[in-house]
């Protein structure tokens, strides 16, 4: 992470997606707390790079609400992170029967 900070700058979207595979290498080892602030990290800096209406965003905000139901964590937190993922893909054309909407 510190060497893809060192070549792409501090706010690449492939520094992005490296911060979320963290994310998702903690999730799979039952470490949620840690996997929820690394997406956490990688959703500041997507919005940064990005820009707020990406569907990239949108994705990540969804994976944020999915990790804190599994947490066990507050259930409004979880909720206003799928309400900010429908919006981004409703700002993006993507209706609610679509497979990714309906996934999530």
């Amino acid at each position: 992470l510190s060497s893809q900070r060192s070549a792409l700058g501090n706010y690449h979207e492939d520094v992005g997606t490296t911060l979320n595979a963290i994310g998702s290498v903690y999730e799979k080892t039952g470490k949620l707390e840690k996997a929820i602030n690394f997406v956490y990290k990688a959703l500041k800096l997507r919005r940064r790079a990005l820009g707020e209406s990406h569907l990239v965003v949108g994705i990540t905000y969804d994976r944020l609400g999915q990790l804190h139901l599994k947490h066990g964590r507050d259930t409004k937190e979880a909720a206003k992170r799928f309400r900010e993922a429908l919006r981004i893909y409703h700002t993006n054309d993507i209706s609610d029967d679509d497979s990714l909407v309906v996934k999530a």
